[in-house]
């Protein structure tokens, strides 16, 4: 039906219908004069489960539930102004309920523009305005969304992101934590937005959104800053190094051909890394410090990343030429082995010696296990490294065979990759006989940790090395979870313990203890005991007393080439 509505400045009164403007808002459920129904939106009606046509006219009271008649048993009185309005629930005709906001118009302005007054301009009666609540919620949590996330690609937007930055700045203080942060900016998207026109642009940013996702870790944020900024927040980074793997994924996923709607374009990214706490104390200098490393990875040539502190960049510089250089250090043969005995301390002869690895690179000179091993292990080198060095072992002990050399035992350590890779009891039988060596010839050191991992499946293999003959060693005993169930249960027919509990026995009290205990337990399994790190003549006469089988340090010789141990072992030792 029409309603009389006026202009407040105008004199006459002319028809007008609220239907066109108010239909658009698909929330409004009526219009009431008083506590009658003036106008109900098609869409509300339906809610409802009755026609417009037939409430029309009616009350709106009878519609209420009866708690909420009260609502209007006052007029205008009993309703809030409050613009949100009173909360009301409906009764529908099929027996369910709905929930409303009703709010009385204000006099002299009205929703919309519109006015509900009869000919003479003034108000007969109150203006309520009834939307639904179900409608309401839905606008707001769109609301919501638009106002946290990117509209394009549907990552946090620049708003969500600095709230979980600095959440995460503070979590990190208080816990003693490390946070990344990345500042990444798309190298040659200007080009593709020039060339191509922006809506392929816009394909290209949300494919990068998708991209970035799929390279992080869990718990990491990927957001849009706005253009084709985007950064990763990495709440929980546990150690600086983790951030070039990272990193390196998203290079590396930047890189392959974009395809626009069947066209085809190239970037690269250049990424900046900044860490809370060492580089910054708050969010925002988080961000301006990424933003500052990001540019200069763009002077280094792009497609490249960079940490705002120049001694990580310095590290991972390193980092990154020992992973190069590692690629090409056997073929180049600049791998070799050096050995170091073992002695027992009861006969004072030498029971074996470990073999341990020694890379003198070309460009690098020589470069510390403690630094290209890790690398090695996440770089997936480890497992050709480690059959190198098995293959290595066994031309060196039958060289010394034929050389008529005493020949002890070789201990070689061995890695998770290479126990879990498949073959590998196959791999080190034919090592063994393409020197013609019995398998009584080896040694494997394995570690708690890469044992207590799917252990069924390493109690398996070991069993298989154990039963060709081999013989296995637990290596840095004392430093896992889960020390005395691995003795137990690992088929190991030494244990050697950890230096770190060595180099003190002689000064603390409570690494005495533990070595002790140790000795004690493993002599109660059956195990030979090994100290390995020893390094004076006090920490050897202590090991004796307390009835260590076996040592192995400094004191009885570094780690030497395989040229100067046999002159080593042909003299008698002498502590």
């Amino acid at each position: 039906m029409d309603v009389m509505v006026t202009h407040p400045l105008s004199p006459t009164a002319e028809p007008y219908s609220p239907l066109p403007l108010l239909e658009l808002v698909d929330d409004v459920l009526c219009l009431c004069q008083g506590d009658t129904i003036v106008w109900i939106n098609e869409s509300g009606a339906e809610q409802l489960g009755s026609s417009g046509r037939n409430l029309t006219g009616t009350t709106f009271s009878h519609l209420l539930h009866p708690d909420h008649r009260h609502h209007l048993s006052n007029g205008p009185e009993g309703l809030s102004d409050d613009p949100a309005g009173v909360p009301m629930i409906l009764a529908r005709p099929d027996g369910g309920t709905m929930a409303v906001l009703m709010r009385v118009l204000p006099l002299g302005g009205g929703l919309y523009g519109v006015m509900l007054r009869d000919l003479t301009g003034r108000m007969p009666a109150w203006d309520t305005l009834v939307r639904a609540v179900t409608r309401l919620e839905e606008r707001a949590r769109d609301l919501s969304r638009q106002a946290s996330f990117d509209a394009l690609t549907g990552l946090p937007n620049r708003a969500l992101f600095m709230d979980r930055l600095g959440q995460a700045v503070h979590q990190a203080e208080r816990n003693g934590q490390m946070v990344g942060l990345m500042f990444i900016d798309l190298d040659g998207f200007k080009l593709v937005n020039d060339t191509l026109g922006h809506d392929m642009g816009d394909l290209l940013l949300e494919e990068t959104g998708r991209r970035l996702s799929a390279c992080i870790r869990s718990g990491d944020t990927v957001a849009r800053l706005g253009g084709d900024e985007f950064t990763v927040l990495m709440p929980n980074l546990g150690t600086y190094q983790n951030a070039p793997a990272v990193a390196g994924r998203i290079l590396d996923i930047l890189t392959k051909p974009f395809d626009l709607a069947g066209r085809e374009a190239f970037v690269s990214g250049s990424i900046g890394i900044t860490v809370f706490p060492d580089d910054a104390s708050d969010a925002m200098t988080m961000l301006k410090n990424a933003d500052a490393a990001m540019y200069r990875a763009k002077d280094h040539g792009k497609a490249n990343f960079q940490f705002f502190t120049s001694d990580m960049n310095a590290a991972v510089e390193e980092r990154l030429a020992i992973k190069t250089g590692l690629s090409q250090a056997l073929e180049r043969n600049e791998m070799t082995l050096a050995f170091q005995p073992k002695l027992d301390l009861a006969l004072g002869t030498f029971t074996g010696v470990e073999a341990l690895l020694r890379w003198n690179a070309a460009e690098l000179g020589r470069v510390s296990p403690a630094k290209f091993i890790p690398v090695m292990e996440e770089s997936g080198l480890m497992g050709r490294v480690g059959e190198w060095a098995i293959d290595a072992a066994c031309r060196q002990y039958r060289e010394w065979l034929d050389q008529g050399k005493a020949t002890p035992r070789i201990a070689i350590n061995l890695s998770v990759r290479q126990l879990r890779a498949p073959g590998f009891v196959a791999l080190v039988q034919a090592a063994l006989d393409r020197a013609a060596l019995p398998a009584c010839a080896l040694e494997f050191e394995i570690t708690e940790g890469m044992v207590t991992r799917d252990s069924d499946t390493a109690v398996a293999i070991l069993r298989q090395l154990v039963d060709m003959g081999i013989t296995l060693s637990m290596d840095d005993f004392g430093t896992g979870t889960s020390s005395l169930s691995v003795i137990r249960r690992f088929p190991v027919d030494s244990v050697k313990i950890d230096q770190s509990f060595i180099a003190d026995i002689a000064g603390d009290q409570g690494s005495l203890e533990i070595v002790r205990a140790i000795i004690s337990m493993g002599h109660a399994l059956g195990r030979r005991i090994i100290a390995e790190g020893v390094e004076t003549n006090e920490q050897v006469e202590i090991l004796r007393r307390l009835g260590c089988d076996e040592i192995q340090g400094y004191v009885l010789a570094p780690p030497v080439p395989a040229s100067e141990l046999a002159v080593l072992l042909a003299r008698p030792a002498s502590l």
